[in-house]
């Protein structure tokens, strides 16, 4: 994309693209530089509800299968 025209404009970097401009006055070149042009935002992509959740990570895991074991060894505790 970034041709060389508009300075590698649009080439993936964050930064905005400034285009300049040589107006030729009464034999005299002046530069003008332009403000940058404004990228459009990109539209969110709306988020599936019924997408498969991730996996459980081994902590969950080993948390689930203990969990009941470690209650009733701890009564007065708050958790689980």
């Amino acid at each position: 994309v970034g041709n060389g025209y508009y300075g590698g404009c649009g080439d993936g970097r964050k930064d905005e693209c400034v285009v300049r401009v040589v107006v030729v006055v009464e034999e005299e070149e002046e530069e003008v530089i332009e403000k940058p042009k404004r990228r459009k935002p990109k539209k969110k992509k709306n988020k599936d509800p019924n997408r498969p959740k991730r996996n459980m990570s081994a902590f969950f895991l080993y948390s689930n299968a203990n969990r009941q074991r470690v209650k009733e060894e701890n009564p007065e505790a708050k958790f689980g």
